[in-house]
């Protein structure tokens, strides 16, 4: 197991981070760029969870089929059901949004992933080594650009086709 934890702040509103985590949408995408239009795929959702495959190009191509949790107000959660061999099922990485003393947010990061072969010890090594400062970054620069542009998110985004899938 590799667990890596950073700390991040953003201009947005604790609700507006959730609802840019939460963006099931075909924009999710262009809300997260390090994402593949490629690997992304919304499958279900229920009451508080999604089951949505997503994954990047860049540095190593990599997806995974997640769950994604936000039954708790400050957290939102994913957990992996799916990898095709690179991290063990149940691995998770975590969001810990609380209201900033500026209005924004202020974001606990943990990235805790099992590597079970070459590929995901790669991926994992990455995140120890830099201790997810990268990943830090790409979350601020990724939701400070959503206030830039006035984005007003207060929620879950499934996609249009998402009907009685939706709960």
């Amino acid at each position: 197991m590799t667990r890596v934890e950073v700390d991040t702040h953003t201009k947005l509103a604790p609700e507006q981070v959730r609802a840019a985590l939460l963006d099931f949408s075909d924009r999710r995408p262009d809300i997260w760029p390090g994402l593949s239009r490629e690997y992304w795929k919304f499958y279900s959702t229920s009451g508080t969870t999604a089951e949505v495959r997503e994954g990047s190009t860049k540095p190593v191509r990599i997806w995974a089929r997640e769950l994604y949790d936000w039954s708790d107000p400050e957290v939102v959660r994913w957990e992996m059901i799916e990898n095709p061999g690179v991290m063990e099922p149940g691995s998770y990485v975590s969001a810990r949004i609380v209201k900033a003393s500026d209005g924004g947010s202020d974001i606990h990061l943990v990235w805790d992933r099992t590597p079970i072969n070459f590929k995901g010890r790669f991926v994992a090594f990455f995140m120890k080594a830099t201790r997810l400062k990268p990943i830090g970054k790409y979350v601020t620069k990724c939701l400070d650009k959503l206030a830039d542009e006035g984005y007003a998110g207060s929620g879950p985004t499934l996609p249009p086709d998402a009907g009685s899938a939706a709960g």
